[in-house]
């Protein structure tokens, strides 16, 4: 088994396969969709059009979740913005995230079979939804497709970090659009995820048993969970402060960054000064952007080889 070997085949591949685990995609929840997009517009990212998330009703007949989203689809996987528009469950949900901080609240992993995910982790006694299968319509195209996704869920509590989750892609040729890939400030790829706790060793013990791969302790205060494509890295708030300029947690558990792949960390650090973004270069190869730019999350671009970016960060 592999695990976060950058430059294998598991680490630009899309899907994974047999018993792989992906770091697939994660989630901005925000209070305005139309704000969100122009500030991830600014930051020279292509966003998709939006799309009304449903829910499947008795009758088969797909009824609003309440909420709406819109992808920023990289080469190898994504970030979905996320807003409410109803009074629904779902959209409550979210609401009750934003009281917290507008920001990242969503962590989807990957995995060919979801339903042995939901088997396992049961096994272990972690409390999950029923795995369920989801559909939107695709509402940008004229026909109207309907994306298709097998989705896993803890129980609410499990997971307080947010919205923890398993992701199967059934219709993957729907979601990596044509066109929409390729983005100005050459972000190319997801590569880790950052979460901050106030005791990031029993986190890390969770994260492990949902992900069943090891947690490795990196430093005092700081554990990473490598995965087959990505990993996970959860560290107190004494490390965060120390890695990210700036760093305040809005509460805890807080999913405070994300780190993305770049062709060419020169130019984006020129097409980022250029748009007005405060754009600082920790490293030869690493770009941080702070929450004000960064939609209330700390946004690392890095580029090829320099994964994990932690390690290339200065200890302040």
């Amino acid at each position: 088994m592999s695990t976060d070997a950058e430059g294998s085949g598991a680490a630009e591949r899309q899907l994974p396969r047999d018993d792989e685990v992906f770091l697939d995609h994660v989630g901005f929840f925000v209070a305005d969709m139309d704000r969100a997009t122009q500030r991830f517009e600014r930051l020279g990212f292509a966003v998709q059009p939006q799309n009304t998330h449903y829910n499947a009703g008795p009758d088969g007949a797909l009824v609003p979740a309440g909420t709406v989203n819109r992808l920023i689809t990289l080469r190898i996987g994504y970030l979905e913005i996320l807003a409410a528009t109803l009074d629904t469950p779902l959209a409550a949900q979210l609401r009750r995230s934003l009281d917290r901080y507008e920001g990242l609240h969503l962590v989807a992993l990957g995995h060919a079979d979801v339903p042995a995910q939901e088997a396992r982790l049961r096994a272990a006694g972690m409390s999950t939804q029923p795995a369920v299968r989801l559909r939107r319509p695709l509402d940008s195209m004229p026909k109207k497709p309907l994306v298709g996704f097998h989705v896993l869920r803890t129980e609410p509590g499990v997971m307080p970090e947010g919205r923890v989750q398993y992701c199967g892609h059934e219709t993957p040729d729907l979601v990596w659009l044509p066109g929409w890939t390729e983005h100005p400030n050459g972000a190319e790829a997801l590569t880790d995820f950052l979460i901050v706790e106030a005791d990031p060793a029993e986190a890390a013990g969770r994260f492990a048993t949902f992900s069943g791969r090891p947690p490795v302790a990196e430093e005092p205060g700081r554990y990473a969970i490598p995965l087959d494509r990505g990993r996970l890295t959860i560290c107190d708030t004494d490390v965060a402060a120390r890695m990210l300029p700036g760093f305040a947690a809005a509460s805890l558990p807080f999913e405070a960054a994300v780190a993305l792949r770049v062709n060419d960390p020169v130019q984006t650090l020129s097409f980022l000064n250029n748009r007005g973004v405060a754009a600082d270069l920790l490293a030869p190869d690493l770009i941080h952007v702070a929450p004000a730019d960064g939609m209330g999350a700390h946004i690392l671009f890095h580029g090829q080889g320099s994964a994990p970016v932690w390690r290339k960060l200065p200890h302040r």
